[in-house]
């Protein structure tokens, strides 16, 4: 889980510093814009090493990080800069007066140092070779970042800010996942909206190209849009900013299943009597499952009792070849027996995974046929 958690802020993390710098050099983003004479740049995707010499974080604490839906520490700086060989730069910063700030610098693996009003930034716990600081009441200042090292370094540094003014994204899947060629429509929400403000969109596929999504006002501080993602499966990310003296900016990751992946719409079912002893170990329900690119897949299965209440989840790492195949989903007997109910039990919530997305999946697969739960093993 953690290593999900940590790849899918980086992708989004890379997203976000690149429409950001698009976003401010467009939108006349001051707030945002690097200083005089630096030299924007996307954030590089090694970042696998940090000083050593650096002191962890103090006990206890935790970076947010890039802001998620519904938080209230939101990104209200991105700068991406160059930072000379033995030089250092000073990258100003506002905290709009916030009681909490989180100051985040990311590296291409040359060693730098940072400081902001006498705080030294610390290794990140959650992304390896980023710098991280917790700020209670920060004052604005310089952040300022010394590179030591005999080449130039690529450096972005991301702001997340305390405050009542947050920008959301919202869309009907809570989840993130939808079907391959399915449209997606979505809300834009700025609490706290100030005169002027305006929101600007892209959508950043996963080979890193972005196009623009038009966004439409739907009141102050609402907008709505309408996006397709490619013909490719994999994780898209809409990014949207709002510029001006207080920007925000903020990301709603999509993932989007490749369609080479078609479950059928039942099942067949058989009880296994591995030991036999006449009671049922496993009861294997195998729904047949069509695959265009052969590979490695997880599967996840549910079964439920009459009510919906869950008796047993199954699931894995499979194999699976080109074309139609059963898909065996074994659900444990004893499981079964101790939940002391009968069937005709629900086969719900299969899905087939490719790493971070579903490529498919079915809600409800329909019902085993009346097993007396006392067929099952002790």
């Amino acid at each position: 889980m953690r290593s999900h958690r940590v790849g899918r802020f980086r992708r989004i993390l890379l997203v976000l510093l690149s429409a950001a710098a698009v976003a401010a050099i467009l939108s006349g983003c001051t707030a945002a814009a690097p200083s005089a004479g630096a030299t924007p740049s996307a954030l590089p995707t090694d970042v696998s090493s940090a000083p050593a010499s650096l002191a962890a974080p103090s006990a206890g604490s935790t970076p947010s990080a890039l802001s998620t839906e519904g938080s209230s520490m939101q990104v209200s700086i991105t700068v991406a800069q160059t930072v000379p060989a033995g030089g250092s730069v000073d990258v100003p910063l506002t905290f709009e007066q916030s009681p909490q700030a989180e100051v985040t610098l990311y590296t291409d693996g040359t060693p730098v140092t940072a400081t902001i009003d006498g705080t030294s930034l610390a290794p990140s716990p959650i992304v390896a070779g980023s710098l991280w600081a917790s700020l209670t009441n920060p004052t604005d200042g310089n952040l300022h970042i010394v590179n030591s090292g005999t080449a130039q370094a690529q450096v972005a540094v991301v702001v997340s800010i305390e405050t009542g003014r947050t920008l959301t994204i919202t869309a009907p899947d809570p989840a993130h996942q939808y079907d391959h060629g399915a449209s997606v429509d979505f809300d834009v929400v700025l609490t706290e909206p100030q005169a002027g403000d305006t929101a600007t969109a892209q959508l950043h596929d996963p080979t890193g190209t972005s196009s623009a999504i038009t966004l439409t006002p739907a009141g102050a501080g609402h907008w709505t849009g309408h996006v397709t993602p490619g013909s490719g499966g994999g994780s898209y990310t809409i990014m949207v900013a709002v510029p001006g003296a207080s920007p925000r900016f903020t990301s709603y990751e999509i993932l989007v299943a490749s369609g080479t992946v078609t479950l059928s719409s039942g099942f067949s079912e058989r009880l296994v009597d591995s030991d036999h002893d006449g009671l049922a170990n496993k009861l294997v329900l195998s729904p047949t499952v069509t695959v265009q690119n052969p590979g490695k897949y997880k599967v996840v299965g549910y079964l439920l009792d009459s009510t919906g209440a869950q008796i047993d989840v199954t699931g894995g790492d499979v194999d699976l070849v080109a074309g139609a195949q059963p898909l065996d989903l074994a659900f444990d007997g004893s499981t079964i027996y101790k939940s002391g109910k009968s069937g005709p039990y629900r086969l719900a919530k299969v899905a087939i995974m490719s790493g971070d997305t579903t490529e498919a999946s079915a809600a409800d697969m329909g019902l085993t046929q009346a097993h007396d739960y006392k067929v099952f093993q002790r």
